[in-house]
């Protein structure tokens, strides 16, 4: 094999779509500037961060937030940025949680969520070798003894922990307990059903023992120049299945919102369509808009967006791959500055190349590739309903419409809260078929 041949393979590793960056990854581009007039202050201001220094000059009693936005538009190489803007001494002591990594997002509720908190707060306070007296422990003892292992019916587990419980109260024992809880609630189903029950019935105990915990653990972390509070960022709630989504962040606001802490959590653009209840049940709702390639009326917006979404293409695959910056070029015109449809539309394009180069016959064929998808998913109604959503007629589609095309990502929102249809969409017979005669 030779070597170009090999450096030509090795491209594929930094084209995987659903990767999320870290800060320091290479591959990471800041977009914040492309994005139209979008920034965190509001975001900032409710966590009592001064956005000039990332230091907390008052911590907030309870906030709530929701960070949404198009699924693969950014969002959690964002939340993994704010984590490494926040967390310093004079920040947050910021814990981040992906729920795709260490639960389960197709099958996920506010008990498992909250189990595994209350596990990371406490690993986080072992790791940092910082001692925790046995009176804030006890109420998470005493609640487990009572609720959790007395209620089991798969008795090998109960024995075990009950076995565990009996041992001794410590910080570390606590933090082991609950890694062995949660795991054997993340891999046994019936168990996990179980538990959720005993936690529902039982959920103003374990948030009185929760709390207790962390306002000790806000104490600590002070004491110590760990950060001035506690900061949870969940990512992959945003990619909750429709019926958990509207359970999770709707139904069962109430009990996320009984833990004395503060929380962003990742949520999907479409939840709000859900109700209007949304921005008054949550401190603030921020949107993570798209790279504004475009202006509302059709041109090219001035604020550096290609040449954002040029340095995204050419981090991943240097300009001496392409045939030329044309063809670079097609891909963002068609991705409709989403971020992720723009690196799958690179991958494509690297798949489908010949003779070790990306061209514009590799690129059409990525683009016809993505179209089919989309075709796959419309009806001629959604393509009815684009249309006179881009020509700018006065439209009100109704909310489960609306929830479609942006679940599918047909229909995607700008930094002002307008939208336009995804160009690859543009190019379907279907989008074509309803445009103005003459």
């Amino acid at each position: 094999m030779s070597d170009e041949l090999l450096e030509f393979f090795k491209l594929g590793d930094n084209l995987e779509p659903n990767r999320a960056l870290e800060p320091d990854d290479p591959l990471y581009v800041d977009t914040a500037h492309a994005r139209g007039e979008f920034s965190f202050h509001d975001l900032y201001q409710e966590l009592g961060v001064d956005p000039n220094t990332s230091r907390v000059v008052k911590v907030p009693n309870r906030r709530y937030l929701l960070f949404t936005g198009h699924i693969g538009c950014g969002k959690s190489t964002e939340m993994r940025r704010l984590q490494s803007t926040l967390h310093n001494p004079d920040g947050y002591h910021v814990i981040l949680l992906d729920a795709r990594n260490e639960l389960d997002p197709q099958n996920l509720q506010y008990v498992d969520l909250l189990l595994t908190c209350a596990q990371r707060l406490c690993s986080a306070l072992q790791e940092k070798q910082l001692i925790v007296d046995a009176v804030y422990l006890d109420r998470l003892h005493v609640w487990f003894t009572q609720h959790v292992i007395t209620r089991m019916t798969d008795k090998t587990l109960s024995t075990e922990l009950a076995t565990e419980i009996k041992a001794g109260l410590s910080l570390p024992f606590i933090s082991d307990f609950l890694v062995k809880v949660t795991n054997a609630f993340r891999y046994n189903a019936s168990y996990k059903d179980e538990l959720r029950e005993v936690v529902r019935n039982s959920f103003a105990e374990f948030a009185e023992a929760f709390n207790a915990l962390i306002d000790e653990a806000n104490r600590l972390l002070q004491e110590s120049h760990l950060g001035r509070g506690l900061l949870f960022i969940i990512d992959g709630t945003d990619k909750l299945n429709g019926k958990d989504t509207h359970r999770f962040f709707i139904e069962d606001v109430h009990q996320l919102q009984q833990i004395r802490a503060n929380f962003l959590y990742g949520a999907p653009i479409h939840i709000l369509f859900e109700t209007n209840a949304l921005q008054q049940q949550y401190s603030a709702v921020c949107r993570l808009p798209m790279i504004k390639l475009y202006n509302r009326d059709g041109s090219f917006s001035d604020n550096d967006a290609r040449a954002t979404l040029r340095e995204m293409v050419l981090r991943r695959v240097p300009l001496q791959w392409f045939d030329g910056m044309e063809t670079v070029d097609h891909l963002i015109d068609h991705c409709g500055g989403h971020p992720r449809d723009l690196v799958r539309l690179l991958s494509l394009t690297w798949q489908k190349s010949r003779h070790n180069r990306l061209d514009r016959t590799a690129a059409d064929k990525a683009v016809a590739s993505m179209a089919s998808d989309f075709r796959r998913l419309l009806e001629a109604r959604d393509y009815e309903l684009m249309r006179m959503i881009d020509t700018g007629d006065d439209v009100q589609p109704d909310r489960p419409e609306l929830t479609k095309l942006f679940k599918v990502l047909a229909l995607l929102e700008y930094n002002d809260h307008w939208w336009r249809s995804h160009p690859i969409v543009q190019t379907l017979p279907g989008y074509t078929r309803h445009a103005p005669l003459g």
